[in-house]
């Protein structure tokens, strides 16, 4: 056989191929070294490694983790600091599937990531002395799972953690059954939180607080909430501050501080969401929101982006008119002395009430609040500090606190009329403590409704208003009369008063009548009463209410009249009101060349509402009420309104002005009177 030397061009292919194999060997050695996990960045054996199913992180050098895993974790080696990105990594295992190491880890997420642990392990374990800080944007996210009696991100049981930092994405943490979803496993105490952005959902397990620590008695955790993050937490034991953000728990949210969002914002049906006093939301025109709840804006709401309102928006400080990003329904106009019960307790104070754990301050001086129970029976409980003097309307306030808390309790000194407005109930343990006077308080009741103290034996007393029993004395001499509901017009609003008329200037479609700043502070001093004769409608004033007009305004007033008019969104005023008159009344006040729509609740004195109306003879006047139309599609029928044939108008006392109109409680129909 003849044998061929080896030519120049055989040992370069030769050296070639053996180049190729051995780079491929190495790379096919270090997959296998990282196991179900990719590592990009740094190099392996000197910044990471790969040891019984666990990748080791050994230095700071940046790395990227990817992958999915049911058997490899990762776990930072003890007195080195990490940087890591997690990259829609997936692991899922009996052991940790994410332990911090001992001294700084600094998390990244990119993408969507999740890990979950076994039985007495945290899904992220942060150990007492270590930091580990979370980070990401909007589109990036991380959902953990921590073991059986192990927190979401935190501690194992017994264990106290170190410091938990959260800047960004979204971050969903579930601890196992009686740990908590951040912070400390079952038993455990101690840690720090710090949540400075992002969107962070904590869940506690079976039996377990939802953020700190799981039980009550252990809860020296520190919890921070600052920045621009939401928080949502049901349940929160520790050292709580919070700086800036927002907070959800149970159906509530709460803004704190100045918050600009990075992500978008949705409150859901059944939840109240409140800006506070003080306390600033801004929404950016890249955000979209969706409020299907009760929004109470007491502070700022900013609206650069788009906010679809499917719910309520309370505005109580004037300023949600001009937000021209609030679409859906439109906003409701409140005073910040409209109280609602369904927000909790109340304590009157001297700068104004407590609520929920919030201080509405109230410079105005006059100490006039309306408090709403809207028939709903509720926990809450009213109180007033020593020496305060106010007056209260109740409407329909059903209290009924928990045992041995009294529905209202007046401090030593207080002084305070309720006025009474429908049926209000105080219940509780025992008629005679549902409601507690302080040495030398002194309470007194008037209206035209009524309030019932009733005792869980069975015992009940109930009062009733100063207007209330000559309102019902006159309805039984009616009846006795055999009278057709068609009464006589009521006197005038205070007839020993001066009564002041004021020029009206209309048209088809506005009516308007202006009082000056210096005539309202006039007929306050002298005691005139007011009297507005338009073709729309007529109000007239006692001195009181125009007393209560002139401390509620800083400017000249224009009492403003437009007809409404009657859309889709209200389909209950078409059914009742059909095409009766119905007008919007507005008070407008003008200080500096602005006009500011004010919502004003006449507490103090009468404010008489008539509608001109030429009734039908087949109608009966008995089923006509002036019917207030809320923004809502909500009507309320007026009990104490009634038509007056002789000058043929409908007649009412109101608290408030507003959208009024006439209805009919006979079966809905269409009807052919004119109202003007």
């Amino acid at each position: 056989m003849i044998r061929k030397k080896p030519t120049i061009f055989t040992g370069i292919f030769i050296l070639l191929t053996g180049a190729f194999l051995l780079g491929n060997l190495s790379v096919l050695a270090q997959n296998r070294s990282s196991g179900d996990l990719k590592v990009s960045g740094g190099t392996y054996g000197k910044d990471y490694r790969y040891e019984e199913n666990t990748l080791v992180i050994l230095t700071d050098t940046a790395l990227t983790i990817s992958g999915e895993s049911r058997k490899d974790r990762i776990q930072v080696k003890r007195g080195t600091d990490a940087r890591i990105t997690l990259k829609n990594v997936d692991i899922r295992v009996s052991g940790c599937a994410l332990d911090a190491g001992s001294e700084t880890a600094v998390i990244k997420l990119s993408g969507t990531n999740y890990l979950k642990s076994g039985a007495k392990y945290p899904g992220i374990l942060v150990p007492e002395g270590t930091s580990a800080e979370i980070s990401g944007g909007r589109k990036d996210s991380v959902t953990v799972f921590g073991g059986s009696q192990a927190a979401g991100i935190g501690s194992e049981k017994d264990k106290a953690f170190g410091e938990i930092k959260i800047t960004g994405g979204t971050v969903t943490a579930t601890g196992g059954a009686k740990a908590a979803g951040i912070g400390n496993g079952f038993q455990g105490s101690g840690g720090r939180i710090r949540l400075e952005g992002g969107r962070v959902s904590a869940y506690g397990g079976a039996g377990a607080a939802d953020l700190g620590c799981p039980q009550e008695g252990n809860g020296t955790a520190g919890i921070t909430l600052s920045g621009n993050g939401i928080l949502s937490a049901a349940e929160v034991i520790g050292n709580s501050t919070y700086e800036e953000g927002i907070l959800f728990t149970e159906k509530s949210g709460v803004v704190y501080g100045s918050v600009i969002l990075s992500y978008p914002l949705e409150i859901a049906s059944g939840q109240t969401f409140t800006i506070p006093p003080e306390s600033d939301l801004e929404i950016p025109a890249d955000i979209k929101c969706v409020n299907k709840g009760d929004m109470y804006v007491y502070g700022t709401l900013k609206t650069a982006g788009v906010f679809d309102n499917k719910g309520q928006i309370y505005d109580y400080g004037e300023q949600l008119a001009d937000e021209a990003g609030i679409t859906g329904n439109p906003v409701v106009s409140r005073d910040i002395r409209d109280i609602y019960l369904a927000n909790g307790s109340v304590r009157f104070t001297k700068e104004g009430y407590e609520q929920s754990g919030m201080l509405f301050p109230d410079d105005s001086g006059f100490g006039s609040y309306t408090i709403f129970g809207e028939g709903e029976e509720s926990a809450a409980s009213i109180d007033v500090e020593a020496g305060l003097s106010l007056t209260c309307t109740l409407k329909e306030v059903l209290l009924n606190p928990e045992t041995g808390k009294s529905a209202l309790t007046l401090g030593e000194g207080a002084s305070v009329q309720l006025l009474l407005e429908g049926d209000n109930r105080f219940g509780g343990g025992s008629a005679s403590d549902r409601i507690v006077l302080d040495k030398d308080a002194d309470l007194e009741l008037s209206g035209s409704g009524t309030l019932a103290l009733e005792g869980g034996n069975g015992s009940r007393l109930v009062l009733q208003g100063t207007a209330g029993a000559s309102a019902s004395s006159a309805s039984e001499e009616e009846e006795a009369d055999g009278g057709d509901g068609e009464e006589q017009p009521a006197e005038d609003v205070s007839a020993d008063a001066e009564v002041r008329t004021i020029p009206v200037e209309e048209t088809e479609n506005i009516m308007e009548a202006v009082l000056t700043y210096d005539m309202l502070e006039q007929m306050t001093e002298e005691k005139q009463d007011l009297a507005i004769e338009g073709r729309m409608v007529q109000i007239a004033m006692d001195w009181r209410a125009v007393r209560e007009l002139y401390r509620e305004t800083r400017g000249d007033v224009t009492i403003r009249v437009r007809p409404f008019t009657i859309g889709p969104a209200f389909p209950l005023a078409a059914q009742y009101i059909a095409d009766r008159p119905v007008y919007d009344i507005q008070i407008v006040e003008k200080d500096g060349g602005k006009e500011t729509v004010r919502s004003v609740s006449f507490e103090e004195g009468t404010v008489q509402l008539m509608i001109p109306y030429s009734k039908p003879s087949a109608e009966d006047a008995r089923k006509l009420y002036l019917v207030y139309v809320g923004a809502d599609n909500t009507l309320d029928w007026i009990k104490n309104s009634y038509y007056d044939a002789g000058k043929e108008r409908m007649v009412s006392e109101v608290r408030h002005f507003s959208v009024y109109g006439i209805g009919s409680q006979a079966a809905p129909a269409a009807v052919s009177g004119n109202g003007v």
